[in-house]
């Protein structure tokens, strides 16, 4: 046996020195002492594994932008070729092709996006064009995800039209992780695609509950994007492309107009009206508008962005370097190549003004619809799928209708969401409930003391425990959930199901991947969603965001103040116009205004500067006249170092505990905690009389107000969008159209803070009524229960009132009618 190392090693020596070949320990290449990259390219598993071959494997085609090299063809040789000797002493290299061009669409639609939890997913709808439905396509996705995500049992996956593309393992945690994938022909299709990533994540070592939302995975949305091959994926060629526009890798859609006559007010009306349209059209979340008199000094190019060019043919002779052919004829509108405003640059004009109008009628008319006319469907395709359905009437839809699949689940928290629509004159928020009736299973491993926990708009709306062993199948397990925190517009319901087992308990190596399911959400659940009361309120900021109301429904043209008229505040009021146009379903018609003598006691709308506004309406939506000068000359204040000043809020909680221990104030504030703790009932329910509108003032450091209110003696209501600057305005009124911000404004008044990026809103003292419905016993009775519910006091004291009736009615009839003893 010990001439085995002696045989081996004569071999190892005998191999070391055989002529040719390469010594055993020689380093064949250079050592990288380079940083690593800062993104690492991840191989993507293959969604289904190949067909075996019949015939020779051809060469792998190279990836899109890779230089192919191409083999010499022989020719004829010419007098002045070089002999073969000079070929020998100067051999030529072969010029490599040039690279196809690369088109890339970013996909994510969001500021931002992250997959957390054990099991999360997103879909939502890309549009293309027939150029990038028929051109050589690549998708690749950048991700990043925690540490304690495990990546041998965790996996993110990419559906395109329902098949999966990517399918990979989530286990990139100090960089960002690349996975690509060649889209096969066919698989993409002119109009709507749609796109779906889901990710299912496991914790290293933990296996408690708690551990759940340390699970997180970050797209990147500069490193995932669709790469088109080909010169004409990356232009528009027809207005109904401009649905393909998509978003920069900010998650925003640009939209750039270029009015040369932007001074005249008749001009207003058209660019507004043009900006809802191209808004509608693209139907992104998050989109703005800028406008300008003149070209900008660098095309506006890239993912995207539009190029907007407004205005009659004589005035874009300035701008353009040529105008299109008819253009001093007749309206026109399309696209053209301008080195000034960029490629793909849409062109609005015709030799007047009127003719101007026509072609923006022409773009707008496409996405037009009936004022007042029910929508049965939110437009949301672009940042959910499938579109939520607006419910108006009493209504009942199970989950594979709302978009959730049955799901097989063997984690510790399930979780997942559907939405739907409400009208703008929803009126539930105190009296209604809607019923959840379950098809769910789980295994007798989950112990008692598990649960189900509804959510509506991320508050805690119902729970239920979990208290028998064995498991159990349950079917049309109903469940209330409370309207209170529904509001118009979308709504977001989670289910949520938190399940220990003794398993995880014990926690033993190896324990959290698991393979077994412990519980089962059946898409054959239902949604019911029982009739409810319909009017309209005003103010509500909430029906103003979700729906556009109180203007989606009006056919006149809604009087619009634009204060300042410099491009800044126009810029501003297109974006608050292209936004509420999304949410109203259709474009809002502005008469613009300038001064209050136009408005009259009607609904109108106020945007610009807060010194611009005209006198008395602050005061009428609840804003002090002294705003107008102390908002203007105060700076805002950025977040300071402490400079051993007492804290507001922490001054506060300690002046509140302190009175608390004694004094009647105290006492008071004690019973109105304990109430709203234990019952959800404030002091402000309890009031006789509607309450009553007070003077607001902003917080310091707000940089936008949005306030309404009824409009003083007459039909409507007055919305006030106003800053101390025009820069401040546009600034603040493109951070709070995005979608995220959009769905929190509420209430009567809203404030947004540039320097922490919050918005903050005022509840809803006094409102009036506005009648949307033909009157009916039905509505009256609900709505009549919702505000009695709202203000309790009142309700008693009717309550009393009625008794009090119906015992002296007593008392009469039987006076009358009853016998008399003798």
């Amino acid at each position: 046996m010990r001439r085995w190392p002696a045989l081996v090693g004569l071999t190892l020596l005998g191999a070391l020195s055989v002529p040719g070949s390469v010594p055993l320990f020689a380093q064949t290449t250079p050592f990288d002492m380079s940083p690593e990259r800062e993104r690492l390219e991840i191989p993507n598993r293959p969604a289904r594994p190949p067909a075996p071959a019949a015939t020779p494997a051809a060469p792998a085609a190279p990836a899109p932008g890779a230089s192919t090299p191409v083999a010499p063809t022989p020719t004829a040789p010419s007098p002045d070729a070089p002999t073969p000797a000079a070929e020998a002493a100067e051999p030529a290299v072969p010029a490599a092709p040039a690279a196809p061009r690369m088109t890339r669409r970013p996909l994510v639609p969001f500021e931002t996006m992250s997959l957390a939890g054990e099991t999360d997913e997103r879909a939502w709808a890309v549009t293309l064009t027939q150029e990038q439905a028929a051109s050589t396509a690549r998708l690749s996705v950048g991700f990043r995800n925690a540490v304690v995500v495990a990546p041998e049992i965790s996996r993110l996956e990419v559906f395109i039209n329902g098949e999966l593309v990517i399918d990979t393992p989530v286990g990139i945690s100090d960089r960002t992780g690349i996975v690509t994938a060649d889209l096969r022909p066919g698989l993409l299709r002119a109009g709507t695609n749609l796109v779906r990533f889901r990710a299912e994540q496991r914790h290293r070592t933990d296996c408690s509950i708690q551990s759940t939302y340390e699970l997180w995975t970050a797209i990147d949305q500069s490193a995932t994007f669709i790469a088109f091959e080909g010169p004409d994926a990356g232009r528009l060629h027809r207005i109904g492309d401009i649905a393909a526009l998509g978003v920069n890798t900010a998650g925003v859609t640009s939209i750039e107009i270029v009015v040369p006559s932007l001074g005249q007010p008749t001009i207003t009306a058209p660019m507004i009206r043009l900006a809802e349209g191209l808004a509608l059209i693209a139907g992104m979340p998050n989109q703005e508008v800028r406008v300008r008199t003149g070209a900008p000094d660098a095309p506006v190019e890239g993912p995207g962005r539009l190029s907007v060019a407004l205005g009659t043919a004589p005035e874009l002779g300035a701008v353009l370097a040529a105008l299109p052919d008819g253009a001093t004829s007749r309206p026109l509108t399309g696209f053209i190549d301008d080195p000034r405003l960029g490629a793909s640059t849409l062109i609005v004009t015709g030799p007047t003004w009127d003719a101007v109008e026509i072609a923006v009628e022409g773009i707008v008319g496409t996405v037009d619809r009936t004022p007042g006319a029910d929508r049965a469907a939110l437009s949301m395709q672009s940042a959910r799928m499938p579109e939520p359905p607006v419910i108006a009437a009493a209504t009942s839809l199970t989950l594979a209708q709302l978009g959730v699949r049955t799901h097989e689940f063997s984690g510790r928290r399930f979780r997942t969401d559907f939405a739907f629509g409400l009208p703008a004159d929803f009126y539930a928020t105190a009296y209604g409930e809607v019923s959840l009736l379950l098809d769910a299973a789980y295994s007798s491993e989950v112990l008692p003391g598990s649960h189900i926990d509804v959510y509506v708009n991320d508050n805690i709306a119902a729970t239920v425990p979990i208290t028998s062993e064995g498991g159990a199948i349950l079917r049309h397990l109903p469940i209330s959930v409370t309207m209170q925190h529904m509001k118009p517009g979308a709504n977001v319901i989670t289910l949520e199901a938190v399940l220990m087992t003794a398993a995880d308990a014990a926690c033993l190596p190896g324990a959290t991947a698991l393979g077994d399911s412990r519980f089962v959400l059946f898409d054959s659940s239902q949604l019911d969603v029982p009739r409810y009361a319909r009017i309209g309120q005003e103010p509500n900021l909430a029906a103003f965001a979700g729906m556009g109301f109180p203007y989606d429904a009006d056919a006149q043209a809604l009087p619009t103040l634009i204060g300042g008229g410099q491009p800044e505040t126009l810029s501003a009021a297109a974006t608050l116009f292209a936004r509420l146009s999304v949410a109203a379903g259709r474009p809002i018609a502005i008469n613009p205004v300038m001064s209050p003598a136009g408005i009259g006691n009607g609904p109108a709308l106020f945007i610009g500067p807060i010194s611009q506004m005209p006198p008395g309406v602050l005061t009428a939506v609840g804003l002090p006249e002294t705003l107008r000068s102390d908002w203007s000359s105060t700076p805002q204040r950025l977040p300071t170092l402490d400079q051993g000043g007492t804290d507001t809020r922490e001054s506060f909680e300690r002046w509140r505990d302190r009175l608390a221990e004694g004094g009647w104030r105290g006492q008071v504030s004690s019973f109105e905690d304990w109430l709203v703790r234990n019952f959800d009932i404030s002091l402000g329910t309890l009031r006789l009389m509607p309450g009553v509108q007070t003077e607001f003032t902003p917080p310091a450091g707000a940089s936008l107000i949005i306030a309404q209110n009824a409009a003083p003696g007459g039909v409507g209501a007055w919305t006030v969008i106003a800053a101390p600057s025009e820069a401040q305005l546009d600034e603040g009124v493109r951070a709070v159209t995005t979608a995220e911000r959009w769905r929190q404004i509420d209430g009567s008044i809203s404030t947004y803070q540039a320097a922490t990026g919050t918005l903050e809103s005022r509840e809803i003292g006094a409102f009036r009524f506005l009648e949307t419905q033909p009157l009916s016993i039905g509505n009256l009775r609900l709505v009549a229960a919702n505000w009695l519910s709202d203000n309790i006091l009142a309700f008693s004291a009717l309550l009393l009132l009625s008794s009090v009736l119906l015992g002296l009615s007593t008392i009469v009839l039987l006076n009358t009618l009853g016998r008399k003893s003798p």
